[in-house]
């Protein structure tokens, strides 16, 4: 899903690194892709560039990290990024934002096991 959004030959395509395996969320696939366009949106709406996503797994931790880090032009909409912590609680997913010099956000997303 995150390379049918941002991948190459997409408006704004990003950096993308992925693990090898499959992704597999608790969540139902149209809250995954509800969240990937409200993260389309963020991302536009504060004007990023080189843009890198990375899905890891962190250790002792039973969720998939999806680590966004950006160059902005414009703050994030406050409208989307409060979708965004919206959607992560509905999903028990946590969401951390930290603006500065650029933009880091990681979302944790509870994880299937396998």
């Amino acid at each position: 899903m995150l390379s049918a959004t941002f991948g190459p030959g997409r408006p704004g395509a990003a950096s993308l690194e992925l693990p090898l395996g499959p992704v597999l969320l608790k969540m139902p696939r149209t809250g995954s892709a509800l969240l990937m366009r409200t993260l389309e949106r963020l991302l536009s709406g504060a004007g990023a560039s080189e843009v890198v996503l990375r899905v890891d797994a962190p250790d002792g931790v039973d969720a998939w990290r999806l680590l966004v880090q950006a160059r902005t032009q414009l703050p994030l909409p406050g409208r989307a990024l409060e979708s965004l912590e919206r959607l992560g609680r509905r999903w028990q997913a946590r969401v951390s934002v930290q603006e500065g010099p650029g933009l880091e956000l990681a979302v944790l997303l509870p994880r299937l096991p396998g």
